[in-house]
């Protein structure tokens, strides 16, 4: 605290508030910190999220579903290392679990060789001993419950039950409530589109142009366009930012069942939020009314988000989520499908059993197998599609080919114009037996339908205020009363 206030209290911090030419030096370090030297925290919270999409529910509950998938396949395999090589491990006098205890210490005291062997880009730096990309999956245990993965550790269990749940309830308000609005309100009075033969017997210019009958109507419908147009404009907004998201979660490991199901609450929410509006705002007879049922449909709309309720149960933010799924996605890189890749079964001691190289590229080596003269390229879970072992999945795509992708990318991100997912394909091994392509046909289905909707949405905005202004409240005809008003 004293440190704090002395800080604060300093002459050249008050300083530059008198003088705000020095102000300009600050500028410059921290400039330099993140163009030069590529360090801060601004800097990689801006390279995250160029990487990750932002957090919501669902796609916290793929990311864990996802990841432990992984750390089964991982410790699975480890198990099998543990038995084959028990004369290191112990022998017959211990049990399975301890054998595997004792591989997992030995990884953490390995030496990385090779590229990122040490911590930093500076040669000083002493190497820093483990492989994190094994020990991340390897240390953490799972259970199967029929076939949903879980963890084993009683409160993470707890939460990770917790976060379901709360996924569960949220898809059900998301997808029900503008549905049921929209329901409830077509089926009212005030739903001048019920009967469009007398809307245009109506309809003529005196009726389209008048406001309202008295003051309250006057105000009431200069509200209800005024909301109408704001509330389109940030479901668009919103739109943009998930056909971002997609592109983004496109290249990332994430389970299937949470990633549709996110998409669909969110779709679904963004369209029946928008058809319900006009029906909504006709039958309420305030602007306070209007009010609060824009607020309403606007929480309901980002209640999935990482917000300050959501965010404070699953302790992450959405700059945290961005990290982390980021680093999951760094690990996935350099971990390899196999885990008999990096063993070295002419070891003699538990201390030589794992075998962690990586060439001058930063490319994760095979360990030397008995039979073979040089290491050769790790196969890892997440790689390049040209860097992988073919198969029959396997795009007939050459070097050049994908350069001139690249190129043709770059031009379109220039220009403005870039509308589909990232051409350069990457090869994605949840485990031995299961192998993708990313983005996969899924990806680029949903990203369509986020373009689409988008498009919709942009014609919506210009036509949707101003049909809604015309077929407003009559000024000149009576109109019977609906039964039921409010939310």
């Amino acid at each position: 605290m004293k440190l704090a206030e002395k800080i604060e209290s300093s002459h050249d911090v008050y300083a530059t508030l008198d003088n705000p030419k020095k102000l300009y030096p600050l500028l410059l370090t921290q400039l330099n910190r993140q163009i030069m030297e590529k360090a801060g925290a601004d800097y990689f919270q801006m390279l995250w999220s160029l990487v990750a999409p932002t957090g919501n529910i669902y796609r916290y509950n793929g990311f864990l579903a996802e990841r432990w998938k992984h750390c089964e396949d991982i410790r699975d395999q480890a198990m099998e290392i543990a038995e084959s090589h028990k004369h290191l491990l112990g022998g017959e006098t211990t049990t399975r679990q301890q054998r595997l205890d004792l591989l997992i210490k030995a990884l953490e005291r390995v030496q990385v060789h090779g590229a990122w062997s040490k911590q930093g880009e500076h040669a000083e730096t002493p190497p820093v001993p483990g492989f994190h990309p094994l020990q991340e999956y390897m240390e953490e245990e799972v259970s199967r419950v029929g076939p949903v993965l879980q963890p084993t550790d009683p409160q993470a269990r707890n939460h990770h039950w917790k976060a379901v749940v709360i996924a569960a309830f949220i898809f059900g308000i998301q997808v029900l409530a503008p549905t049921l609005v929209f329901a409830n309100r077509w089926m009212m009075d005030t739903n001048y589109l019920r009967d469009p033969h007398s809307l245009f017997a109506r309809l003529t210019f005196r009726e389209a142009m008048c406001l309202g009958r008295t003051t309250v109507e006057r105000c009431t419908t200069v509200m209800g366009v005024c909301f109408i147009t704001v509330i389109i404009f940030v479901v668009r907004l919103y739109v943009s930012e998930e056909n971002e998201n997609a592109v983004k979660s496109s290249r990332l490991p994430t389970d299937r069942f949470w990633l549709t199901v996110g998409i669909f609450a969110n779709m679904s929410c963004c369209i029946m939020t928008v058809l319900c509006i006009p029906l909504l705002f006709w039958s309420e007879e305030t602007p306070t009314n209007i009010v609060l049922d824009a607020m309403t449909l606007l929480f309901v709309l980002k209640l999935d988000d990482l917000s300050e309720v959501l965010g404070g149960f699953l302790k992450m933010s959405d700059d945290e989520f961005q990290r982390v799924t980021s680093w999951n996605l760094a690990l996935l890189a350099q971990c390899p499908v196999r885990v008999r890749d990096v063993i070295n079964h002419e070891a003699r001691s538990i201390e030589d059993l794992w075998c962690i190289r990586f060439d001058n590229a930063g490319q994760l080596q095979t360990a030397p197998q008995p039979g073979h003269d040089a290491p050769s390229l790790c196969e890892t879970r997440l790689m390049p599609l040209a860097q992988s072992a073919p198969s029959e999945n396997t795009a007939l795509v050459t070097s050049d080919q994908l350069l001139t992708r690249k190129s043709s990318k770059r031009e379109q991100v220039r220009d403005g114009t870039q509308d589909t997912l990232p051409s350069s394909r990457l090869r994605y091994q949840q485990c031995r037996e299961h192998s993708e392509d990313l983005p996969s046909m899924l990806s680029h289905i949903l990203h369509t339908m986020w373009v689409i909707l988008g498009w919709a949405l942009t014609i919506l905005q210009f036509v949707l205020p101003p049909m809604w202004f015309v077929v407003s409240k009559p000024c000149f005809q009576s109109v019977s009363k609906p039964s039921v008003v409010g939310f």
